[in-house]
């Protein structure tokens, strides 16, 4: 499969005129939805590696690859380029061409299900939900291919987590509801959670939000077209809401303001939660964050010589 092409919002040298530096509308408020959102889905999905599953939760990913900059998280959000609502493939259906593709794509970023299965932490999948087609064919995918390459289905089930992004009020989209689907049935009823968010910013991920990439679906997976950056005025728009985002999650004041609604949630009765609120509150004090980590190696070079 080739690469789907996304420019590297970190690295804002790069874009050059693809942005255009103008205010983006309505950022206040999609910033204050986004970072509500992004605190949920960190608190449903645990001590994981968040991966953001298509191009309706891009929001999340520019925003919080910003905001982990610089803290033990810079490298625990990954974008998953496939579309694959409204599809019906399945693993064994697929042609070898296809399955090829699959591989190859997930391999690259370690969600097979050997490496999902052996990796330092579970996978937490993050989508915005509408009728579940895409975690369930998801889920076909990745159970039909960890049988075909002699995974055990049970270690998979143990290692994956469900973030559903829905609109408040949707009953049939929480956790409980969720066990309804046959799909669902394959992972543990703790493992699959529901984020609920008001109805206009639902709306604004999964419709009406410019995406800074092409959609993927299984029809395009082998399409060297894939790996060339797309153009136009919607790609531009894009580009700019995602580089404000990124921009505003690197910045002192977002960074105090998402460890605090991180420190609201229940989550944060565990180390690791208070963890990555003290390292986003210290993230953009780089004088606070070097004598952090010098502490922390003074305490463990102690340790060591108590040790002899």
């Amino acid at each position: 499969m080739p690469n789907v092409f996304r420019w590297n919002i970190a690295r804002r040298e790069q874009l050059g005129r693809l942005v255009t530096g103008e205010s983006v509308e309505g950022l206040p408020w999609i910033l204050e939805e986004v970072r509500r959102c992004a605190a949920l889905v960190i608190a449903m999905a645990g001590d994981s590696q968040l991966v953001f599953v298509g191009r309706s939760p891009e929001a999340l990913f520019d925003y919080l690859t910003g905001a982990f900059a610089g803290t033990s998280w810079f490298d625990r959000t990954t974008l998953l380029h496939l579309s694959l609502k409204g599809s019906s493939d399945r693993w064994a259906e697929m042609t070898a061409e296809t399955r090829s593709a699959l591989r190859q794509q997930l391999g690259a970023l370690a969600l097979n299900p050997a490496a999902i299965v052996t990796g330092a932490r579970p996978i937490a999948f993050v989508d915005v939900i509408c009728d579940g087609d895409t975690f369930a064919s998801l889920t076909d995918l990745l159970f039909d291919w960890a049988e075909d390459e002699g995974v055990g289905t049970t270690a998979l089930r143990r290692r994956v987590r469900i973030v559903g992004i829905i609109t408040r009020g949707n009953r049939g989209y929480t956790t409980t509801g969720w066990q309804r689907h046959a799909w669902a049935s394959r992972y543990r009823a703790g493992a699959l959670k529901g984020v609920p968010v008001s109805e206009s910013f639902w709306e604004f991920l999964g419709n009406s939000d410019a995406k800074v990439a092409r959609s993927n679906p299984p029809s395009r997976w082998c399409d060297p077209e894939m790996a060339r950056p797309p153009r136009g005025p919607r790609y531009t728009e894009a580009l700019d809401l995602a580089l404000a985002l990124h921009e505003a999650g690197r910045s002192r004041s977002e960074r105090d303001a998402l460890a605090a609604a991180i420190a609201e949630q229940p989550s944060t009765r565990q180390v690791w939660c208070r963890v990555l609120a003290s390292e986003l509150r210290a993230a953009s004090r780089p004088k606070r964050v070097e004598r952090l980590f010098s502490s922390k190696q003074r305490v463990r070079s102690w340790r060591r010589h108590v040790r002899r």
